[in-house]
């Protein structure tokens, strides 16, 4: 597609200008501003540079946030949290995966993890951290193109990379 739509402007400059030396910069020019006019009439929300993991509420829930609000209590799930806590203390990998069918619990123990957060009852390399809670239904509805989903992902990953503080939470 883009080689017939550079084609197609290459021979609309020829046609207004038959100069060969100004014809590459022209069609350049022609086609940077054509991207920039898709670009800014066409650009969902996750397209543009996200600045923070905050400026994506469609995608992101801030756990922190949502149990401060809600006041959830959590029963038994001591040992469940301190092997979660033991996995993110992990130098190399801080990388957790909660499984189990459904309905046992995992994400009340990323709730409670977030309240613990918020109450100042955790180690102290997870005092400043703020849970976010990962939409994959909102994340995967409405991409018709093939690497919008991987595109969407890749630029909440990179908003996450910026923030040290972030954990994110990918539920079922």
């Amino acid at each position: 597609i883009r080689a017939v739509i550079k084609q197609a402007i290459t021979d609309n400059v020829r046609k207004a200008d038959p100069n060969p030396k100004t014809i590459d910069a022209r069609v350049t020019e022609t086609i940077e501003k054509l991207y920039d006019s898709v670009l800014t009439r066409f650009k969902p929300a996750i397209i543009g540079e996200i600045k923070d993991l905050e400026s994506i509420p469609e995608y992101l829930t801030n756990l922190n946030k949502k149990v401060a609000h809600e006041k959830p209590t959590f029963i038994n799930i001591d040992k469940t949290l301190s092997q979660i806590i033991m996995g993110l203390d992990l130098m190399s990998t801080p990388n957790v995966i909660v499984v189990g069918p459904s309905g046992v619990g995992k994400t009340c123990a990323i709730k409670a993890l977030a309240q613990r957060i918020n109450e100042g009852k955790v180690p102290d390399f997870l005092k400043k951290k703020v849970i976010y809670s990962l939409n994959a239904g909102a994340l995967i509805s409405g991409k018709k193109y093939r690497g919008e989903f991987e595109s969407a992902l890749t630029r909440v990953l990179e908003a996450a990379k910026d923030n040290p503080n972030a954990i994110i939470f990918i539920d079922e």
